[in-house]
């Protein structure tokens, strides 16, 4: 607890600087586009992202793998999804590796931007001959109306109605140790939702989030990583996330 509490006042002292226009974007794997302003567009962006597989290239291997997303501007209880895509950039709601991300409330900026980790399991598929790519999502649930939600998938295309209400970071990635080409449609939902039945995007997203002091991340409560001083979780199986509570806060 005492760890916990001088991560918390480092972070609270730490200047804050706004330098980008845009919210959320890859920090690993590469991203295709490492600015903050070209990210108004399903399913990777603007400015000549889709399918631009001469992008950096990020090696990763089959199982459970850290990933992290930096987060520019803060918007309250929006939803994160993290998805993988096979050949081009068409499938990625095919492959979602994991769906309703909560967002985390009251994380102070450093740098112009939060970072976030949140661990997925990589599937044991032969990304080494073919274009692979892991997209990166944040619905701007804040900006719905009472009410309002957004259909999980269909309503991601055309960016929930409005531009401004969703945002979209690619990779490109290789897997290495794969053995199959083209696996089967899978779906994993820190809610419990399940591929026949994905939840809507709704306002109010929230989970439990504390700061790694050694990484210098925030990690989810839950999603392999425990928080010090909060009841230890035990996530389910692939069908289904664990939940969570509220947001961490600094006393």
């Amino acid at each position: 607890m005492v760890s916990r509490q001088i991560a918390c006042n480092v972070v609270l002292l730490l200047s804050v600087f706004h330098t980008a226009v845009s919210h959320v974007v890859w920090k690993h794997p590469a991203p295709r586009y490492d600015r903050d302003d070209r990210s108004k567009a399903h399913p990777c962006g603007t400015g000549g992202q889709l399918n631009d597989w001469d992008a950096a290239v990020t090696t990763l291997s089959p199982g459970k793998q850290l990933l992290e997303f930096r987060e520019t501007i803060v918007h309250n209880g929006a939803p994160s999804r993290i998805a993988l895509t096979i050949e081009n950039d068409s499938r990625y709601s095919d492959f979602v590796l994991m769906d309703h991300i909560p967002h985390n409330n009251g994380a102070p900026r450093v740098n112009g931007a939060v970072l976030h980790a949140v661990e997925v399991e990589i599937p044991p598929i032969d990304c080494s001959n073919q274009n692979c790519g892991l997209q990166l999502i944040q619905v701007m649930t804040d900006k719905f109306s009472q009410g309002q939600t957004c259909a999980n998938p269909s309503g991601l295309t055309n960016s929930c109605g409005n531009p401004s209400f969703a945002y979209f970071s690619c990779s490109n990635i290789k897997i290495d140790g794969g053995t199959v080409a083209d696996p089967a449609p899978s779906y994993r939902s820190w809610t419990s939702g399940s591929a026949g039945s994905r939840e809507p995007y709704a306002k109010g997203e929230v989970g439990a989030w504390c700061f790694d002091s050694e990484k210098q991340h925030w990690r989810l409560h839950g999603n392999g990583y425990n928080c010090p001083g909060m009841d230890p979780i035990v996530e389910e199986d692939d069908t289904g996330g664990a939940g969570g509570g509220g947001v961490e806060s600094c006393p």
